[in-house]
Parts: structure tokens; sequence; C-alpha cells
């Protein structure tokens, strides 16, 4: 038995290759830095990304996107990433610390079929980083640790089923 890629509603998609052009999300970003004295900054970045406005489009002349657009419409949303860092400065060492939050892109959604072929899309996540800085005349050294702390649930649904006998 083979398997063959399907849409919602199994038909089986062609096979070959596809030319296509994709517009990236909308992503507008902003940041803010304060020192203070000369040990010590702290920073905060903010991040605007508009997934449901990614789109395809054809480069091959006859290939539909129309469905696929509205689907990407339907499952993805708007977004704002937080992320903040501060660092301490001892001499010639810095200590970092910091961690972002970041929303789901995903809506709910009314069609779940939808991503039999969209594929999993990711839930929320923090980010939490700690980090060691060494800096002389024309040398840097750093050290990260960085830690994805998330949960994900997948769920694998095959649309070809084998006969029953």
């Amino acid at each position: 038995m083979t398997c063959c890629q399907t849409d919602p509603y199994g038909e089986e998609l062609a096979a070959g290759n596809f030319r296509y052009k994709l517009n990236t999300p909308l992503r507008v970003q902003g940041g803010l830095s304060v020192q203070i004295g000369t040990m010590v900054l702290v920073s905060a970045d903010v991040e605007f990304i508009n997934y449901a406005n990614m789109r395809l489009r054809e480069d091959d002349g006859y290939t539909d996107f129309s469905q696929s657009n509205e689907d990407i419409k339907e499952v993805y949303k708007s977004v704002v990433n937080l992320k903040a860092g501060g660092e301490v400065r001892f001499n010639n060492l810095f200590l970092r610390a910091g961690g972002g939050y970041y929303p789901s892109p995903s809506s709910s959604i009314s069609a779940p079929d939808i991503y039999s072929y969209i594929g999993n899309v990711p839930g929320s996540y923090w980010e939490i980083a700690t980090g060691l800085g060494y800096r002389i005349e024309h040398f840097f050294f750093d050290l990260v640790f960085q830690e994805l702390p998330m949960t994900r649930n997948i769920t694998c649904i095959s649309t070809m089923l084998p006969a029953s006998t």
C-alpha cells in the first residue's frame, strides 16, 4: 500500500513540482534598552507578526492557490511576541538573563481537517535564557544556555485506511 497526500475531501493531490511565490507575514519590531550606571543594562522588545497575511501566489501560470489562501486566513492570526532581558557587568565579566513569550499563531478553527495538509500549528511557548560573557580588548567569549519549556500535542491521522477484510 502506498500513501499519498490528499486534500480535505480525500481527493488525491497531483504529484509533481509546483512553482509558487510566497508572501511572508508582515513583521514589525521595536525595542528599548536602558543603561543604569556602568554596570546594568535592561532591554525589552515587542514584535508584531500577522501570520494571517501570508499568501501563496502562482508562478507557473495555472496553479490556483485561492483555497489554500482562505485556509491560511482561517487557521492563522496576528500575534505580539514579547522579549525582555538584562545584563550585569563586573569589569570584563558579563552575566545575562532574559526570556520571551511567543503566543500561538493559530486561531480557533472550525474545520480541523485543514490540518491534514497545512500541518500542525505550534502552540504558545516561553523562552528562558541565561548567559555568561567575557571581554578583553579584541576578544569576546560568550556562553548561553537557552531553554524552550513547551509541550506539544501532535495528532497523526492517516487519510489512507486499509480496506477491512
